[in-house]
């Protein structure tokens, strides 16, 4: 599953790409969590097992797929 978010006074949003059995509400939930309850940092730990620290009230977006469109190039249908 990747994973961007977006943030403030940064042009490319930060992708990670998380393990393919994530759980997306349980993802959801902690983002929606700590952006309302004013936590200063969300954890996130990506495919490889690396951990990646957000700062919480720096986030514009975020976008959830599913990446199997990683990789297309070209016209096909």
């Amino acid at each position: 599953m990747d994973v961007r978010i977006g943030l403030v006074y940064t042009p490319q949003p930060l992708e990670i790409e998380l393990p393919d059995d994530a759980d997306v509400d349980a993802l959801k939930a902690q983002l929606a969590g700590a952006l309302d309850d004013g936590d200063k940092l969300v954890w996130l730990t990506d495919k490889k097992g690396s951990q990646v620290a957000v700062v919480a009230e720096r986030v514009t977006y975020v976008t959830i797929g599913t990446g199997g469109d990683r990789g297309r190039i070209g016209f096909g249908a």
